[in-house]
């Protein structure tokens, strides 16, 4: 038992809370507890990382464990993030369950990252020694319902969702510096290297810093090679370093490509319902009177049609901020060198000038409709 008192510090409340929340994360093991207390109130500090539940907590857990002897990762995903809807456009996957092993001697040795022959490769990748890690993935912020709909989520929000942060455990304690607050996996330079979306056919989608949080579990024999810094704020950036980060990436980057496939596979309907509308678009477009001669249905498909441009728009400007925000901690570093910060600038304006343009279509089509004297029909509650 450790007993603290007469401190010096002034306490409040909120610090007891922050002081709870960093015990949470920095200790990861049962065979101690941990009370604080504080005015005469006992605070349990509950293991953050404890029992994850998908659908809860997170929407997949992906499962890391690295065999050093065989040079084998083997990745595991629990997913629980789409409906069981899904299934029928993802014939060729698992929605839920996911497992695959992965040679990682045959994936790094043509990585020229790592400046080592294939011998050195192989002899450091045993050296390295096993290790294990969980990661919890989520959409941080919720799905819009218009999302939710087209990719067909199964939870629009998370009841207890994990803040981001990977913690990386030596044993039954955290290593400092790496208590989830740095992003010491580098998920962010990942992400600005490659912003496709999950959507896209040919990019590769890499999850955001801001939708993994996790813990990476080491041991202070067995991953000896992994050393810590003399003044113990991290671990010292060598090979066996390097070659650690290059294989979490490699199981990262599995998940990915996993989730991706299943992504692609349902908006394909997507794409389909798009081909539809753009028939009825573009015929009015090319012969604006024809709307006069629309049946009930083509009237209403029409007004949906609108209705889904107008929604389009606002997905539109909400992927403009979402690019600009990913990119603003770029720009700062950026402005350093002026010319570049004005040419990032330049960009980001052009963007929003696209954006502008193009969200003034859904006004020139009103006007048409007026125009033709059709807009007054349209524009009934009945029809609405």
């Amino acid at each position: 038992k450790i007993i603290i008192k007469q401190l010096r510090d002034k306490w409040s409340k909120l610090g007891i809370h922050k002081l709870s929340k960093y015990l949470s994360r920095t200790y990861n093991d049962n065979l101690m507890s941990i009370d604080i207390t504080f005015e005469n109130e006992i605070i349990k500090v509950e293991r953050y990382f404890h029992e994850p539940i998908p659908g809860y907590n997170c929407v997949s857990k992906i499962d890391l464990s690295y065999v050093a002897e065989q040079q084998t990762l083997l990745c595991t995903v629990r997913s629980d993030e789409f409906l069981s809807s899904a299934k029928e456009y993802c014939n060729d996957v698992d929605i839920e369950n996911y497992r695959e092993p992965i040679d990682i001697l045959s994936v790094l040795e043509n990585d020229k990252d790592l400046s080592v022959t294939e011998k050195e490769l192989d002899v450091s990748l045993k050296e390295l020694g096993d290790f294990s890690a969980e990661l919890y993935f989520h959409l941080k912020g919720g799905s819009s319902k218009d999302e939710a709909e087209r990719f067909l989520y199964k939870h629009r929000n998370l009841s207890d969702g994990y803040e981001a942060g990977i913690v990386l455990y030596r044993n039954s304690f955290s290593i400092s510096s790496y208590e989830g607050n740095k992003d010491w996996v580098e998920l962010g330079k990942r992400s600005r290297k490659s912003p496709a979306a999950a959507t896209h056919k040919s990019g590769a989608w890499r999850v955001r810093e801001n939708q993994l949080a996790g813990k990476i579990e080491i041991d202070k024999e067995r991953n000896f090679l992994l050393a810590d810094l003399s003044n113990r704020q991290g671990l010292d950036e060598n090979l066996y370093y390097e070659i650690f980060i290059k294989i979490l990436d490699v199981g990262i980057a599995t998940f990915e490509r996993y989730r991706q496939k299943i992504v692609r596979s349902i908006n394909v309907k997507n794409e389909l319902v798009q081909v539809r509308d753009k028939e009825i678009m573009e015929k009015i477009i090319r012969k604006p009177e024809v709307i006069k001669n629309l049946s009930k249905d083509e009237v209403k498909k029409f007004i949906t049609e609108v209705k889904d441009y107008r929604v389009e728009n606002k997905k539109i400007q909400k992927e403009i901020d979402i690019t600009e925000k990913r990119y603003k901690y770029d720009i700062r570093i950026l402005n350093v060198l002026a010319t570049s910060g004005l040419k990032a600038t330049s960009i980001a304006h052009e963007m929003r000038n696209d954006r502008n343009i193009i969200a003034k279509n859904y006004d020139f089509i009103v006007e048409a409709m007026k125009k033709y004297e059709i807009w007054d029909v349209v524009n009934e509650e009945k029809n609405t």
